[in-house]
């Protein structure tokens, strides 16, 4: 859980960038259903790829976003990585009753990396389905978001991360 108002700047910067393996990642996935001569799938996955690049890139102009587009777009990105994935996980997102999505904003793409980190280190190396629960909440006039998941943990993604490293 995070403090919206607490970020520093340097933190917006730094978060305000899409991960390039996840791009890298989709333009391979694509790939991989050409190859497959999986049509449909190719086609579908190229068509939410390109609406979340456009969403994107458009949000980048702005230094913030409403939580409206924000969660659009976490759920372009979650659907993107749950077609890559074969279906491993599934996610909730929740917006408090209290809040207007389209009046409160957020630093532009502040959520995702917080998302990514989530699905890489904690459902990735889960064994059987993972789940992510993503919340907006007010609470004293303060917005809070949660980032939860039922993944492998810290200490374990950690230690998957090292024994990675050592051989290889």
């Amino acid at each position: 859980t995070f403090l919206m108002s607490n970020m520093c700047p340097q933190q917006k910067n730094l978060n305000q960038q899409m991960n390039p393996h996840f791009v890298y990642n989709c333009l391979n996935s694509i790939q991989s259903y050409i190859f497959q001569n999986d049509t449909d799938r190719s086609v579908a996955y190229l068509a939410k790829f390109a609406k979340l690049m456009r969403k994107i890139l458009e949000s980048s102009q702005n230094e913030y976003m409403s939580i409206h587009d924000e969660t659009e777009l976490l759920v372009l990105y979650l659907e993107l990585e749950s077609m890559r994935f074969k279906g491993k996980f599934d996610y909730a997102i929740r917006v408090d009753e209290k809040i207007d999505p389209f009046d409160y904003k957020i630093p532009t793409l502040l959520v995702q990396p917080f998302v990514e980190n989530s699905l890489w280190h904690g459902i990735r190396n889960k064994p059987g389905k993972g789940h992510i629960d993503i919340e907006f909440k007010l609470e004293k006039d303060l917005l809070f978001c949660s980032i939860e998941d039922n993944g492998i943990g810290r200490s374990r993604a950690a230690t998957i991360g090292r024994e990675f490293h050592t051989h290889h």
